[in-house]
């Protein structure tokens, strides 16, 4: 996780930042200073919130599955684990959830059963049904905390071949749409964008105007020494 506060004459705002977590539920292997699982996320969720905090959870996306595809053998053991990243009763609620690649590893019928079964908020720009045409999730969130505006998009550029019923709109067309739409009506932009690694570091190019650019995609794991 990342935290990052943001400071205003009119108040202040946390904000809790994860992404490329592919359902990891335990804390990684490392002695000396474990990185990840939900335990430890809804330790530190629990005693903001004692202390009176209230913090914008996001993922960026490739938050539910450990695996890109589910087959016959795997299907109930990953349902079982996505059902838990999205364990409301356990862990805060997530403000947004940017779809990613591998939320579609068990495919659409199942993403949106378990978006349908969840207070968390699952946003995508330019995903659209191949059928009706239309996106498959709400494009965006505006959130407010303490005065201050947060818009935030959740766009993806991964999209495989292999997902049925899915069309992957041009995501720095979407995402430029949007941000024109309301930059001037908020105080804080965020794009939440799943992508390869190799785009990380022009993404700011396409998108001047975002505050936050939050990604997902890479399948590299965050050594202790990379906090």
């Amino acid at each position: 996780m990342v935290f990052l506060t943001f400071a205003f004459s009119k108040g202040d705002a946390t904000l809790i930042l994860t992404g490329s977590v592919h359902g990891q539920l335990d804390p990684c292997g490392w002695p000396n200073k474990p990185l990840g699982g939900l335990s430890r996320k809804y330790t530190t969720l629990k005693n903001m919130k004692k202390e009176g905090l209230s913090p914008i959870v996001l993922d960026a996306g490739d938050l539910l599955f450990a695996i890109p595809a589910l087959v016959d053998s795997n299907r109930n053991s990953e349902t079982a684990r996505a059902a838990a990243m999205l364990n409301d009763n356990k862990i805060h609620p997530f403000d947004a959830i940017n779809v990613g690649k591998y939320e579609f590893a068990g495919g659409v019928g199942l993403l949106q059963k378990l978006s349908n079964k969840t207070k968390s908020n699952f946003i995508s720009a330019n995903l659209r049904d191949s059928n009706s045409g239309r996106l498959l999730f709400n494009p965006y969130r505006i959130i407010e905390r303490n005065d201050i505006t947060f818009w935030i998009i959740g766009l993806m550029d991964m999209i495989s071949e292999e997902v049925d019923g899915v069309l992957q709109d041009d995501y720095i067309v979407s995402g430029d749409k949007y941000i024109m739409k309301i930059k001037e009506k908020v105080d804080i932009i965020v794009l939440m964008i799943n992508s390869e690694r190799s785009t990380y570091y022009i993404l700011i190019s396409f998108f001047p105007l975002a505050n936050i650019i939050l990604t997902s995609g890479s399948t590299m794991l965050t050594r202790p020494m990379m906090t």
